[in-house]
């Protein structure tokens, strides 16, 4: 067979090759297969255009992403790729705040040596947890006001094993255990009985979620009332 020039055809389209515009060593694609750069095209349309309430999982994102890697490609594929990771990292992001803001006006404790008491309905209501290392005889929580003067010694018992111990506080005290304390931030501390010592122990204060709102990291930041902010990873339970 001849070769074919500059004037000759192909599939009825004059003054063009099968080689035109393909470099010595690129794959040649034919007109009804998709080339990699259609490929990342169509995968951030998916990704730009996916429902906020039910987003992609991330699974199976990363698997997609993983199989684009194995592509044998171009340095414009790799700087597309560049590009589809900080879309990924901001997919990601939105479906963590999304996620996030179920927290919102929820209750989640921390490691504090403080813990609010809120007024609900015509009382009021502090809780809080004791972290304790092993198996002890007895913990006792110590309640304290802003000027440093005990308002509530409570004793929680014996426990069966390590872990964190709930506790709560109706805001009432004083010698008749009738006082009604007004809600604000009060201090909190315990002990635990182990092996006929008494040893401090850790604390967890509640505080109400009031917001949530993105670092310049990416990361989520959730603003506690009468506290402030806080990451994901500090959190040790939701109310």
């Amino acid at each position: 067979m001849p070769p074919i020039d500059s004037n000759s055809s192909v599939n009825g389209i004059s003054g063009i090759s099968e080689n035109n515009g393909i470099k010595s060593g690129e794959k040649a694609y034919k007109p009804n297969e998709l080339s990699p750069d259609d490929f990342i095209k169509m995968f951030l349309a998916q990704l730009k255009n996916q429902n906020p309430m039910e987003p992609t999982d991330s699974s199976a994102i990363l698997q997609q992403m993983s199989a684009i890697s194995s592509i044998k490609s171009s340095d414009k594929l790799q700087a597309t790729l560049g590009k589809l990771q900080d879309n990924v990292n901001v997919a990601l992001g939105n479906t963590q705040m999304l996620s996030a803001t179920q927290l919102i006006d929820k209750k989640v404790q921390i490691l504090s040596d403080k813990s609010p008491l809120d007024k609900h309905g015509e009382g009021c209501s502090l809780s809080g947890s004791v972290y304790v290392p092993e198996k002890c005889t007895n913990v006792t929580v110590t309640i304290k006001d802003s000027g440093g003067n005990t308002v509530k010694t409570i004793s929680l018992g014996p426990t069966g094993s390590k872990g964190l111990i709930d506790f709560s506080w109706d805001g009432l005290g004083g010698a008749d255990g009738l006082k009604k304390y007004d809600p604000d931030l009060y201090k909190i501390s315990a002990t635990a009985a182990i092996n006929g010592q008494e040893k401090e122990a850790a604390t967890a204060g509640s505080y109400k979620v009031n917001s949530v709102a993105v670092n310049k990291t990416g990361n989520v930041i959730f603003n506690l009332d009468k506290y402030g902010g806080v990451g994901m990873s500090e959190i040790l339970k939701i109310m």
